[in-house]
């Protein structure tokens, strides 16, 4: 039983010198999540809906929903690496948008018990049908402005051009 705590906490310490090492190399930012109201800010992602929805109320915001399969979903993992942790992507949505993260993972670990069920609600109230999608709101976080999409050869500056023109789009009654 100690030897697979030992292998364990070696595998976790590699495996996070790997993340630091990806991060430095893109130049990027971590693709952190925070789950607490105090560490909500535009620009990175949360799991906190209501906090979000705080913020971008208070800063007249725009909240982007991002509705995944964070450790299961090619697609999810393929547009976190190269849109998502990229200091463009940070540059571009710190200031200009809200984001909130609502994952699905086969780890449920990875998502507080309080949000899981209100994930649920959400993506049956935004009628989402596969990972990832993307939703765009207004400061009440339920007025669609619009749907954004994975693809094999998004970067963060082809990521933000969708993102500008659906903020320029009419609200979906």
């Amino acid at each position: 039983m100690r030897l697979k705590s030992l292998v364990m906490i070696i595998i976790s310490v590699a495996l996070a010198l790997l993340v630091v090492r990806h991060v430095q190399k893109s130049k990027g930012v971590p693709f952190s999540i925070n789950a607490t109201a105090s560490a909500v800010q535009s620009g990175l992602w949360t799991q906190d809906y209501e906090a979000a929805l705080t913020l971008a109320k208070e800063k007249n915001l725009p909240i982007l929903y991002n509705f995944t399969g964070s450790d299961w979903c090619p697609w999810c993992i393929l547009m976190e690496k190269n849109v998502f942790t990229k200091k463009k992507w940070y540059e571009w949505a710190n200031g200009k948008v809200v984001c909130v993260f609502i994952d699905f993972p086969r780890n449920t670990s990875k998502v507080p018990r309080k949000y899981q069920t209100r994930n649920q609600k959400l993506m049956d109230s935004f009628r989402v049908k596969g990972f990832p999608t993307y939703i765009v709101t207004l400061p009440d976080g339920t007025t669609e402005l619009g749907r954004l999409g994975a693809s094999r050869a998004a970067t963060p500056e082809s990521f933000i051009q969708e993102m500008e023109a659906t903020l320029k789009a009419k609200p979906r009654r």
